[in-house]
């Protein structure tokens, strides 16, 4: 008969960790997450963008109460030791050249290339700096459930959260067609939940029959709404020495000034840029000069689309943005 069985509770655990040092890049989908970390990508010692959403699943299931907290802080500590363990010998790096995260098109793509052909184990994990690396990873909504992912890091885990301008984010979700059903969809493997009978989106647990019976955009701005005002509470609520390991960006800011941007960035985690850096941030095209004049036509484009409490809910998500989640009451 094994501990367990005699009625001793195994509880999980890893003790020991690969990845010394992490970040998340988190905020919503369309946020401007994969244009930071494509220049994150380029400074020293970071590894190139992941997009793991084991990260993200974990994350949902403990806060959606569906796994318990030691069984997730093994996972997040798991995980990524595996992904970075991968990418320094290049293995399941994403080599499609059209996509934005491809290490053919990052900041280091002949780093990804060489490794393909070198030693793994311990040769290569001291070969390719092991104890220096950065593993970045581009996360959804998880600043509102981050005290788990702290817990499973207390010391090497670092977040940036992107904030995008809300008419801008609701105007490209609207685009995406992301007020519809994404629960049906077999394209968009979201996070959902059956109430009553009635399967949708984990942004809409607590009003699903109000879920159902809105329009497409109504529904993306409650949706987004929700997840805005409770990333920021969860900031706010953060104890000072967590919610110093959190950085705000503001994607207008990293449009309108990259080199700026991604210097402080580079400073937050305790890195520097290199000569790929300004490379990196000529060839996405940046400064994006216009990147704040597209506010009052994304507006106008979606007021036919939003009802009164819609409309009432942006303003407010607006107005919450510019005040700044450091600021206010």
């Amino acid at each position: 008969m094994t501990a367990a069985s005699a009625g001793s509770e195994v509880r999980l655990c890893r003790p020991v960790t690969l990845a010394r040092r992490l970040l998340w890049v988190d905020g919503p989908a369309r946020s401007g997450k994969t244009t930071l970390c494509r220049m994150v990508g380029s400074l020293a010692d970071c590894e190139i963008e992941r997009i793991e959403e084991i990260v993200d699943y974990v994350g949902f299931l403990y806060s959606f109460g569906k796994i318990s907290h030691d069984a997730a802080v093994a996972l997040l500590r798991m995980f990524p030791d595996i992904f970075l363990y991968n990418s320094l010998l290049a293995r399941n790096i994403n080599f499609r050249w059209g996509d934005a995260s491809s290490g053919l098109r990052s900041a280091k793509p002949f780093l990804y290339l060489r490794r393909l052909f070198r030693g793994e184990h311990q040769e290569a994990l001291a070969r390719e700096g092991a104890d220096r690396a950065i593993f970045q990873n581009h996360t959804h909504f998880q600043l509102e459930r981050i005290g788990i992912h702290f817990d499973a890091h207390p010391e090497g885990l670092s977040v940036i959260e992107v904030l995008r301008h809300p008419a801008d984010l609701v105007h490209a979700w609207w685009i995406k067609g992301r007020g519809g059903d994404l629960c049906s969809s077999p394209w968009n493997v979201a996070m959902c939940g059956t109430v009553d009978g009635q399967c949708v989106h984990h942004l809409a647990f607590g009003w699903e029959a109000e879920y159902a019976a809105m329009a497409p955009a109504d529904r993306i701005v409650r949706m987004l709404h929700g997840a805005q005002m409770r990333a920021r509470q969860a900031y706010r609520a953060l104890p000072g020495e967590r919610r110093r390991k959190v950085m705000v960006v503001k994607f207008e800011d990293l449009a309108g000034d990259p080199h700026g941007i991604i210097a402080a960035v580079a400073q937050f985690i305790g890195s520097r840029p290199t000569r790929a850096t300004r490379r990196t941030i000529s060839k996405m095209g940046l400064p994006w000069l216009e990147a704040s004049s597209a506010h009052e036509r994304n507006l106008a484009e979606l007021a036919p689309q939003l009802g009164n409490e819609s409309r009432r809910r942006l303003d407010e998500m607006i107005a919450d943005y510019r005040t700044g989640w450091d600021g206010g009451a």
